[in-house]
């Protein structure tokens, strides 16, 4: 059934995570996100806590999906869904399974992460959401053979932050047989003050001291 029709179907009606899920896992992934904007605008705008559990799952399972942002006949802003869902007070560690619970927990309260972005992103700054605490992962996404970029155009960003910026934690399988990767989601300041990368770094730098 096409994107549209679907959204017609469920126009300011009810629809639970379960049915939300099977509708998304119907299509191919770089269609998923698309879907679920049009479910958002649609009906899954008047339930914060099932609109930010169908996002996930359309978020960790599409390819793509700047693209498919793009392609949508609705507007939709990742860092305004999410701050949206700040406002209106959705527990996003309470949301976390328990894997990503414990990933978070154990770490360190001033860490460095990464995320590669190719040369559009780069070009016009407006950083996405996932970032990861390891280089050579974030170095994998900056040709994304999925996100169809042009290879060697982009390049690697590096953040210092504190554990307490981080908004959650995805683990994302690729495949039934391999790990799942846990994704830093953090959305990225404009105008980020030194003096609070300063104080991580020295944080860092005396846990390092006591720790040898």
């Amino acid at each position: 059934m096409p994107i549209l029709n679907i959204h017609n179907k469920y126009k300011n009606k009810s629809i639970n995570y379960n049915e939300a899920e099977q509708l998304l896992h119907s299509i191919k992934r770089n269609e998923r996100f698309e879907l679920f904007i049009a479910l958002y605008h649609a009906t899954l705008k008047n339930n914060p806590i099932i609109a930010y559990e169908v996002f996930r799952e359309a978020y960790c399972s599409s390819d793509n999906i700047y693209a498919q942002i793009e392609n949508s006949p609705f507007s939709f802003n990742l860092k305004d869904f999410l701050i949206s869902l700040q406002v209106k007070n959705v527990d996003f560690y309470s949301l976390m399974r328990e894997n990503e619970k414990k990933y978070y927990n154990n770490l360190p309260n001033c860490l460095k992460i990464y995320r590669g972005v190719n040369e559009k992103e780069s070009n016009n700054k407006n950083y996405g959401i996932s970032w990861s605490l390891s280089r050579e992962e974030a170095i994998n996404y900056i040709d994304f053979k999925p996100n169809k970029v042009d290879k060697g155009k982009g390049k690697l960003l590096t953040e210092v932050i504190n554990k307490r910026d981080i908004l959650t934690v995805f683990s994302v399988y690729e495949n039934m047989k391999a790990p799942a990767k846990n994704e830093i989601i953090y959305l990225k300041k404009k105008n980020r003050h030194k003096t609070q990368i300063i104080q991580c770094l020295f944080k860092k730098f005396l846990n390092w001291i006591f720790s040898n």
